[in-house]
């Protein structure tokens, strides 16, 4: 046993607190970040100063969350109170970055590996998957508080963030984290068609639940992309992200030409961009989804409380929706595909890796999109006739 299998295993506390500290360590930045992007201000010059009376905050004064307690969220010089979101985007950072942490390599409970003790060693490569990870919740937050501030999402964010998710596809291609002569020993047909023998509880699974990235851009992998190869990384991280921005250009469209004005931003498009190249194409429908039914409970939720809240125009920040269907996504996708056997006895991966299949659904959706679209302008004509 290597020192970090055994500093996993044996203090799992002090790498959660060590996770949650460096998540602090974040979230101060992604303050900043969020104030000073929309504004196209550098992030790392000039120093933090007080709103108030302008006075550099020295460097003991702006430890996360602690300086906050500790002077009670007040300016040391002249007592102005700072907003509270400062400590609390802090300290879900680190939340976030310890509950990675804990569901990728204390845990497992993404499944990130085979049985243990096949392949000794893997805590490495578990410990830059989350890194990985913790890196894209990062862009999630930000991209979330400047689309709940401003209804932008700054390039600065996405181009970035989808920047990272192309070079982490170069360096840790699928199956990372497992060696894939390890998978292909013990799971003997895992590079044939993935909806052959997908059986629940069978030892020849096709698709397993490995990888910083949900799936391999396509199954069975042709033998000049092998798995475990950069060229399967980037090309897996690029398409997610082409098809990603692609989407949500083709929704923003369609919808744009139904309502007559702009119905949603670029920004979002290239969240989606960013999210593709982190999570794989095959990610893109269940972001969508989830983002879809989060946004309309809150919406609900929200005319509940408040029903004037649909009169007018009224600005609608997506982005939020689509980070938190992400998150949910990357945590929770293998928990999705095996609801669908359960509910329907149908491998879900039938309808990723067959050509067939993909486009009889493509043509599915554009017909269901064009009846939508037409519908609403039928009603939008209707009301102006009244």
């Amino acid at each position: 046993m290597n020192f970090v299998d055994y500093l996993v295993q044996e203090y799992p506390w002090f790498c959660l607190l060590s996770a949650f500290v460096l998540g602090a360590i974040a979230g101060s930045f992604i303050n900043v970040c969020a104030i000073r992007l929309p504004l196209e201000k550098g992030v790392l010059w000039p120093g933090s100063r007080c709103s108030s009376c302008l006075q550099e905050i020295r460097w003991y004064d702006n430890l996360p969350l602690l300086s906050y307690l500790r002077l009670g969220g007040k300016c040391r010089t002249c007592g102005t109170r700072f907003s509270s979101r400062y400590f609390w985007v802090e300290f879900l950072t680190a939340f976030g970055f310890a509950f990675l942490l804990w569901a990728e390599v204390i845990t497992n409970l993404r499944g990130l590996t085979i049985p243990p003790g096949v392949q000794p060693g893997l805590s490495e490569k578990l410990l830059f998957t989350w890194l990985f990870h913790a890196l894209f919740f990062s862009f999630l937050m930000t991209a979330t508080l400047t689309d709940f501030d401003y209804q932008e999402i700054p390039l600065a964010i996405t181009v970035v963030g989808t920047f990272v998710g192309l070079v982490a596809g170069l360096l840790m291609p699928w199956p990372w984290p497992t060696d894939p002569l390890v998978v292909e020993r013990i799971f003997p047909l895992w590079n044939v068609p993935a909806y052959s023998n997908m059986v629940p509880g069978s030892q020849t699974v096709s698709v397993l639940p490995v990888g910083a990235q949900l799936w391999p851009v396509w199954l069975p992998v042709p033998d000049w992309m092998a798995p475990g190869t950069p060229v399967l990384g980037l090309l897996t991280a690029l398409t997610g992200a082409v098809v990603g921005t692609g989407i949500m250009r083709l929704i923003r469209a369609v919808f744009s030409w139904a309502l007559g004005k702009e119905a949603l931003g670029l920004g979002d498009a290239d969240l989606m961009m960013m999210i593709g190249a982190f999570l794989g194409w095959q990610a893109i429908p269940f972001v969508l989804l989830m983002a879809v039914v989060i946004g309309l409970v809150y919406v609900l939720g929200v005319v509940v409380i408040e029903p004037k809240f649909l009169r007018g125009e009224r600005m609608f920040a997506f982005g939020p929706f689509l980070a938190l269907g992400a998150l949910l996504t990357l945590l929770f996708f293998w928990q999705f595909v095996g609801l669908s056997w359960y509910l329907f006895e149908i491998p879900i991966q039938v309808y990723f890796f067959e050509w067939t299949v993909l486009v009889q659904f493509g043509i599915l959706l554009s017909v269901v999109a064009l009846v939508v679209t037409l519908t609403i302008r039928m009603m939008k004509l209707v009301a102006a006739a009244f």
